[in-house]
């Protein structure tokens, strides 16, 4: 028999211990853990609870602290004659760390989970390319969305956008067609610092916008020709002599043998 969500809230209390305080919120328990606490709080949920599927890790820059909610649920029957999860419901875990000055300069270090759950390495690497929250034992923290040398992490409160137009070298690629070079230039790596980009460079002046064209040639003018009429709607001409094509257009087109009045 699968368990409540009360009996789970139970088992985080007494079985998982360390203080915890679960609060059943709807179909969810939620748990408020500290950093060092996460990955035995993981490896419980997962080996003890049945919660086998981290089904993602969120973060939230609320100005005062950063946040982590890792989002738990059980997909694994309870025995092979019963298709119910070990419980019906989900588990959330937060994780608070609180800013530090500088706060521009901040990058909190929370343990990685990716051996407990590998689907949390990309989303990990998302959240250190973003909010930059490092993931101490991470197999491969790099970059995922944006390229290494980008100045900051763009959904934190105190980033500041950078007022520039990027060519394309600066972000490692040929083109817009979007392949990236196979050793791009040192200018590729700017602003490693932090510092950012300091003018803007206009696109196509540089000497790599000419060393590496785009990558695919651009889609040529396309012409579109509609005729309103009886038949309906005609997205190009017919060739020049066939039939059955659209009436030509005009104010008032003739109308069609036997049509009403």
């Amino acid at each position: 028999m699968a368990g409540t969500l009360e009996s789970l809230s139970l088992q985080l209390s007494s079985g998982f211990g360390q203080g915890l305080e679960p609060v059943v919120k709807g179909d969810t328990v939620e748990v408020e853990v500290s950093p060092r606490q996460v990955p035995q709080l993981m490896r419980f949920a997962r080996e003890q609870l049945g919660f086998d599927m981290l089904t993602s890790i969120t973060a939230v820059d609320d100005v005062e602290n950063f946040q982590l909610l890792y989002h738990l649920t059980s997909v694994r029957p309870v025995s092979s004659r019963m298709l119910d999860p070990a419980y019906p419901g989900y588990l959330l875990a937060r994780v608070r760390v609180e800013k530090q000055e500088p706060v521009a300069e901040f990058e909190p270090e929370v343990p990685s989970v990716s051996a407990i759950f590998p689907g949390a390495i990309h989303q990990e690497r998302e959240i250190w390319d973003l909010m930059g929250i490092r993931f101490k034992g991470h197999p491969d923290l790099r970059r995922i969305l944006t390229w290494e040398g980008f100045p900051g992490h763009p959904l934190r409160k105190d980033w500041v956008p950078l007022n520039v137009e990027i060519p394309w070298h600066l972000a490692g690629l040929k083109g817009y067609g979007g392949e990236a070079m196979e050793a791009p230039p040192a200018e590729a790596r700017i602003a490693v610092d932090g510092s950012g980009i300091g003018e803007a460079i206009p696109v196509g002046t540089t000497p790599q916008s000419f060393e590496h064209p785009p990558t695919r040639p651009p889609k040529p003018t396309e012409k579109l020709h509609l005729h309103i009429g009886q038949g309906g709607v005609t997205d190009d001409e017919p060739p020049s002599g066939a039939k059955g094509g659209a009436r030509p257009a005009g104010p008032n087109p003739p109308a069609a043998e036997g049509s009403g009045g």
